[in-house]
């Protein structure tokens, strides 16, 4: 079957849009949507996971697996963020293509989240080999959680406001991958809370700010992505579940549930200490501390019962649209391990919070093994369409108008 041709901007004749069998490192760079960034955050979660797993730390096996992924997930996003340079720098036509995209612009969010996950992995290098007296370190992460948090605002704010001017959407193509963009600023508050953490004993001031700071970005991120869950919600009932291709996206709604839950969570520890500071009569005082941790601990179990309620609905959509067809690999299936990932972390917090909860515990550490066999299951075939460049296909550059039917009916 032959392939067609598309022309760029400046008249030149660009390579056919479906990649061939064995592209050339050129044309897998022009085919490298910011959605390659979804693998970064999902290796980087797995990373976490090892270091939160609440099991068998005493061993050290663990510890050395999360810092190994860390490596392999540093090394990623080199890689991942030179080949993101390079596409608009020698495809410039590309970047504007990419914006107007409806879908894959919004995978813009993944560059600060997968980002994030490296700096939370610094906050625990700090943590375990007790390198907080290293200011030097110390301020590096504050400086790469301040351009994570910028970039992630950034993109935020600047998503919206290109789906309100630029986009044409219709409610029957809503995905829930309209929730990236918004969930980034919650990303970045869970890291911000976190450096604030190692912060304290060097400036207690940057550490309040900081914790302040995500606060707030939490609290932007969740609100937008409530105001989408009340336009996604009706559009799965009227509209039916998402196309084949697309039903794996009905877990993102999992992430800032799971992630706004968990940044609140980590408020509770870190914020109220930091409080007395202010010197004023209700906020610093003993009462007001104590309130502040009930609320943000009652809001983090909100978050989580959200969350349980969309894994749910999400696990039933996969099985019926499962067992009726077949749901090829692509890859947005790495969309399926960092809302998982993130979940696990916020219940295995809630454990803490709760005393040491059996459930939350057990619950939690089951669901972090099933998130580790996940990645391995969506690591291997990308690996090896990787390797022979099938994986490679940038949607933003087909002429084929973006088109999400419903899900078929079972006919039989």
């Amino acid at each position: 079957m032959a392939s067609s041709t598309r022309t760029a901007e400046n008249g030149s004749e660009l390579a056919p849009s479906h990649p061939s069998d064995k592209p050339r490192l050129r044309e897998r760079i022009r085919q490298f949507p910011p959605s390659w960034h979804a693998v970064i955050m999902g290796t980087g979660v797995v990373s976490i996971l090892f270091h939160a797993f609440p099991y068998g730390q005493q061993h050290g096996v663990l510890r050395g697996l999360s810092w190994a992924f860390t490596l392999l997930n540093g090394c990623l996003f080199v890689v991942f963020s030179g080949m993101t340079v390079a596409r608009y720098i020698l495809f410039p036509y590309v970047w504007r293509l990419m914006l107007l995209h409806p879908v894959q612009s919004l995978f813009l969010g993944c560059i600060p989240m997968g980002f994030a996950t490296l700096v939370n992995q610094g906050v625990n290098l700090v943590n375990d080999y007790q390198l907080g007296g290293n200011k030097a370190f110390v301020y590096t992460l504050w400086a790469a959680w301040g351009l994570d948090a910028a970039v992630s605002v950034l993109v935020c704010f600047g998503m919206v406001h290109i789906k309100i001017t630029r986009h044409k959407h219709s409610l029957e193509n809503m995905t829930a991958a309209w929730l990236l963009p918004v969930v980034a600023p919650i990303v970045a508050s869970t890291t911000g809370q976190l450096v604030a953490g190692i912060l304290t004993p060097h400036s207690h001031t940057l550490a309040l700010l900081t914790s302040t700071v995500s606060l707030v970005l939490v609290l932007i991120g969740l609100s937008l992505s409530l105001m989408i869950f009340a336009t996604y919600y009706p559009r799965l009932v009227i509209h039916g579940l998402p196309a084949t291709g697309l039903i794996i996206s009905v877990f993102l709604p999992l992430g800032p549930c799971a992630q706004g839950g968990y940044s609140l969570l980590l408020a509770a520890d870190i914020l109220p200490p930091l409080l007395p500071a202010l010197d004023s009569p209700f906020i610093s005082s003993d009462a007001g501390t104590a309130a502040l941790r009930v609320l943000l601990l009652a809001a983090a179990f909100m978050l989580w019962v959200l969350g349980t309620m969309w894994l749910v609905l999400a696990c039933l959509a996969v099985w019926d649209v499962a067992r009726r067809n077949k749901i090829s690999f692509a890859l947005p299936f790495w969309g399926l391990i960092f809302p998982n990932g993130v979940y696990t972390l916020l219940t295995l917090q809630l454990g803490k919070a709760f005393g040491g909860a059996a459930f939350f515990v057990d619950f939690g550490a089951a669901w972090a093994a099933l998130t580790l066999v996940v990645w391995i299951a969506v690591a291997i075939p990308t690996v090896r369409f990787a390797h022979s460049g099938t994986i490679f296909y940038a949607p933003c550059l087909d002429r084929t108008p973006l088109n999400v039917p419903r899900a078929p009916e079972d006919t039989a």
